[in-house]
């Protein structure tokens, strides 16, 4: 392996981890304290309405999971040129580890069985992903303009 390739794939690591990282963070205020989130739950509120709210919701969160990534993306699709998908792959192993680090594995048994511990598993998998495809389309659209 070249240096050159090795250090992409720190590279995407670091990207990886960093995505995981400021959704994280952002999650932890924007739960708390965003206004769409809290009009939401005035809007729709789960008891009453469980099903729509379900739906809502995790769109809304699919959505901002995306956006979260889109920067990091749009950085890995600049910076790495060749071996994309390699190093796609090693930011989103990085993403998903950083996600889980600190996790109780004992514990991990009894979440395995909530959909919800699923969805935000595919959540902080699938968004990096998505968001290369799309700023890879939108560039190519934009290239072809």
């Amino acid at each position: 392996m070249k240096q050159s390739s090795a250090f992409s794939l720190v590279v995407a690591a670091a990207i990886g981890a960093l995505y995981s990282w400021i959704a994280v963070v952002f999650w932890g205020w924007y739960a708390a304290y965003g206004p769409l989130i809290m009009w939401l739950r005035n809007v729709l509120p789960p008891k009453e309405h469980h099903t729509l709210n379900l739906v809502v919701v995790n769109s809304h969160d699919a959505i901002v999971n995306v956006l979260l990534a889109a920067p990091f993306a749009a950085i890995a699709l600049v910076w790495f040129r060749s071996k994309i998908w390699s190093c796609l792959l090693v930011a989103v192993l990085a993403a998903l580890f950083v996600n889980l680090w600190g996790t109780d594995l004992e514990g991990l048994s009894a979440l395995s069985h909530n959909w919800q511990f699923w969805l935000g598993l595919v959540y902080a998998v699938g968004s990096l992903p998505i968001a290369f495809v799309l700023m890879k389309a939108l560039r190519c659209r934009r290239a072809h303009a």
